[in-house]
This record gives structure tokens, C-alpha cells and sequence, in this order.
């Protein structure tokens, strides 16, 4: 068999630049149609420059030819070839495997929420992600029970959840989660605080961490980010009087000193005690909201035109002075959509795209279960999948179901488990899960 290597393959392809054929490896030509029907698949909503298609044409190139050269080494067979050549399919196929109408109303809702920060506080009753229906029900019903003490003025929402909340912050601040935005909290949760009512309690809401009551204390228009400077005099968490007392001096000198005049970052680089800012004049990176402590979030969104300077104020850390130094409110939606595609991928809203893919698929393409042939299989496995050790093939290889009359025999769905199981598998999940794939 002739052994042909990318270097020499390398040199063999060319452009064909007055024909229709965009590529030419060896005999084989590649035509633009070819190259535009993939490029665009795989693009279709992305900008498009011309260093963006310089880098797909050599992704492109690369994948031919090490297509062509497999060929030539009797390689695409080999299980290595075939898992790669997975990968580009996969990459080509995931423009399709979406619901492109869900999907554009996550964006905007994203967006949409963008325009607000919510202040809200949580009492939550933790549960395992597996647990049991009964422990789901009993959970959501002592939920229930602490929420009608509280619309029934038995007690207060910050007492209820020092007293009930699994979450251990509540101990000190009464369940008072500050302010936060889109993409802050897991998503069920963020939706509760969203569509719930200024100093109204939501209905038990089910999260991966347990059920929580959500109180919404407050909604205001987003504050975007800022930039600012601070000078700062350390105490630190259990700080004796006379060092609070001597880092409330510095300060008010410090403030003194800007008050004759004196240049903020040159006073930022004298003496503020957070010397790792200092140096740069006091600069902190930009940030938006719930990334600071209270205090000193407050203080800086305050803060209206730049050069704009505080007074001084206490937080946990220390005594502060700032100075603004930028101001941006929430971006225009173009500006910020591709941003905001990436983090839903990220977020748990990723999870629901997909589910809501499969609802579209099931109900575009029949899907007939053969519950007898399943029971059966199952009796016999699944302990097996549970302990993830299922390990059997049938002889008698029954169809479990089919799609479109399509039939899928019951060693597919066999050889699905011993690919994905682990121990603590779920068979019953994992039918479902090998019906959507």
C-alpha cells in the first residue's frame, strides 16, 4: 500500500481559482459548492471576516487531508481515525441538533433580564439531586409550612431562615443574598426571583441544591459595571478597637490630603495599605454587581461622573475611599449577544435547550416503545447497571422499540449502558436518555 505523508499531500493540492473546484488533493477535487454547503452549516450565524475563513480553510484542508491520507494507509478503519472523524461529524451536525426558536427566546430573555438587578433573600431546604419522591414531598411541604408562618406574621422571613435555612450564611445575614443579575444563579432559581413580586415570597422552587423560598426585597434598573480607584486602611475581621480606630485616622488624613488638591492614585500610591493597587494608583479591575461586598458595591455604583471621589466608608476589610474612574451602563443587545449564547451554553439553560430539542424531535418523529421486551430487559439488568457492571449481550435480539418504523433491537440499548454506565446508574433514566440520542 503507498505511504503517503501530510508534507508530500501538502504539496500535491492546489486551488483552482477559475473553475467551480475550490480544492484539488491528488485526483480528488473539492468543489466550492462542497466547501460553502459545510462552511455554512457550521456558520450560520457567526460573523464572518476574512482571517475568521483563513482559519476555517486550513481546518478545512487539515480534515481532507488527513481523510486522504488514512486512504492511502489503510488507516480508516483503525478505531483512532474513527473517533476523530466522530469529532468532525458531531462539530458539522451540532448547527442541526438545536431548537433554533428556543434557543433565540433564551437570548432575549437573557437579555431582557440584563436590564434589571434583583435584591432578594432565600430560606433553603437542602435535598440530594437523587432523592426519592418522598423525600421531595416532604421537603417541599416544610417549604410550604415556613412560608404560611411568614405570610401569617408568625415570624419574620430573616428570622424563618436563621432558624430553617440549610443554607449557613442565613445565620448572619437573614437568608439576604445582596443584589445579582442574569446568569448569577442557577436558572430556576433566577426566574423565581425575576417573575416574583417586590416583598413577595415565591412558591417553593426546585434547584440541584434543594427547594427554596425566594423573597424579592427589591428590583432596579441594572447598574452595568464600573471602574474605580480606592485608597484603603486595613483592619481586618476581629480587629481590637484601637487598630479600627487607627485605620479611621489614616483615612480621614488620606481624605484630608485629597480635599488640598492632592492627586488620588499619587495618594493611592503613598499610602493605601492594599499595596497590590497601589502601585497602579489604586485601579481596580471593572466589575458589576453582586462581584463586591455590599458596602462597597453601594458606594461605588453611587459614585455619577468620573473623577467623582467618596467618603471615606468601613467594610469588613477595611476603611475605603474611591474614585470612579469608568462608567457603563448594560451594552446594546448586539454588542453583548454572542457573550451571552456562550454563557447559556454554560448555564443550566444549556441543559434545557437540549430538553427542549428532544420534545421537538418526539414530536416530529413517532416513537412506538415495546414495553414488554423492555420490562424483560430490565428484570434481568437492572441491578447490574446500578452496580455499573452490566456487561450482556442477547442472541435473541428483540426490537425495544422504533422510530418512524424504524426498529432498534435491544443489544443497541445494551451496548449504550456498558458505554455510559457508572455505578449508581439508573436504568430507567438511561432508556430515556438512549431514546433521545
Amino acid at each position: 500500500m503507498k505511504k503517503v505523508v501530510l508534507s508530500l499531500v501538502l504539496l500535491i493540492f492546489s486551488l483552482v481559482v477559475n473553475g467551480q473546484d475550490i480544492l484539488k488533493i491528488q485526483n480528488d477535487n473539492i468543489s466550492l459548492s462542497e466547501f460553502k454547503n459545510i462552511f455554512y452549516k457550521n456558520n450560520h450565524d457567526s460573523p464572518i471576516t476574512k482571517e475568521y475563513l483563513d482559519e476555517y480553510m486550513n481546518l478545512f484542508v487539515n480534515f481532507k487531508l488527513k481523510v486522504k491520507e488514512a486512504e492511502e494507509l489503510g488507516l480508516d478503519t483503525v478505531s483512532s481515525f474513527i473517533t476523530e472523524l466522530s469529532g468532525y461529524k458531531k462539530q458539522l451536525a451540532a448547527p442541526y441538533l438545536k431548537n433554533k426558536t428556543f434557543d433565540e427566546n433564551m437570548l432575549i430573555e437573557a437579555y431582557n433580564r440584563m436590564q434589571q438587578d434583583i435584591n432578594a433573600s432565600h430560606i433553603l431546604i437542602a435535598i440530594d439531586e437523587k432523592s426519592t419522591s418522598e423525600e421531595e414531598n416532604t421537603a417541599r411541604n416544610k417549604a410550604l409550612d415556613i412560608r404560611e408562618k411568614i405570610s401569617s406574621g408568625k415570624i419574620s422571613f430573616s428570622d424563618a431562615a436563621k432558624k430553617y435555612s440549610d443554607d449557613k450564611s442565613a445565620n448572619y445575614n437573614g437568608g439576604n443574598l445582596g443584589y445579582f443579575t442574569v446568569f448569577m444563579m442557577v436558572y430556576d432559581f433566577e426566574t423565581a426571583a425575576y417573575k416574583t413580586a417586590v416583598n413577595n415570597i415565591s412558591m417553593p422552587v426546585r434547584t440541584k441544591y434543594g427547594f427554596h423560598l425566594v423573597k424579592v426585597n427589591d428590583k432596579r434598573d441594572a447598574v452595568g459595571e464600573v471602574k474605580v480607584a480606592h485608597i484603603m486602611f486595613k483592619t481586618g475581621e476581629g480587629a481590637d478597637q484601637r487598630r479600627l480606630d487607627e485605620a479611621k485616622e489614616k483615612i480621614l488624613k488620606a481624605m484630608r490630603l485629597l480635599e488640598d488638591g492632592e492627586d488620588f492614585s499619587d495618594v493611592a500610591e503613598r499610602f493605601s495599605e492594599d499595596r497590590s493597587t497601589a502601585v497602579k494608583g489604586g485601579s481596580l479591575p471593572k466589575f458589576g454587581v453582586g462581584k463586591m461586598v455590599a458596602e462597597f458595591e453601594k458606594e461605588a455604583f453611587s459614585l455619577q461622573n468620573i473623577g467623582d471621589i467618596s467618603n471615606p466608608f468601613q467594610t469588613g476589610y477595611g476603611w475605603h475611599i474611591l474614585t470612579l474612574l469608568e462608567k457603563e451602563p448594560v451594552p446594546e443587545f448586539d454588542e453583548v449577544k454572542s457573550d451571552i449564547k456562550i454563557k447559556i451554553k454554560k448555564d443550566s439553560r444549556g441543559e434545557l435547550s437540549q430538553k427542549a430539542l428532544y420534545k421537538k424531535l418526539r414530536n416530529s418523529y413517532k416513537v412506538v416503545n415495546k414495553p414488554s421486551v423492555y420490562s424483560e430487559f430490565r428484570r434481568r439488568a437492572a441491578l447490574k447497571v446500578s452496580n455499573g457492571e452490566f456487561n450482556i449481550l442477547y442472541k435473541n435480539n428483540q426490537t425495544l422499540l422504533s422510530i418512524n418504523n424504524q426498529d432498534i433491537p435491544v443489544n443497541s440499548f445494551a451496548e449504550y449502558i456498558m458505554i455510559n454506565q457508572i455505578k449508581g446508574s439508573d436504568i430507567d433514566n438511561m432508556y430515556l436518555a438512549f431514546v433521545d440520542e
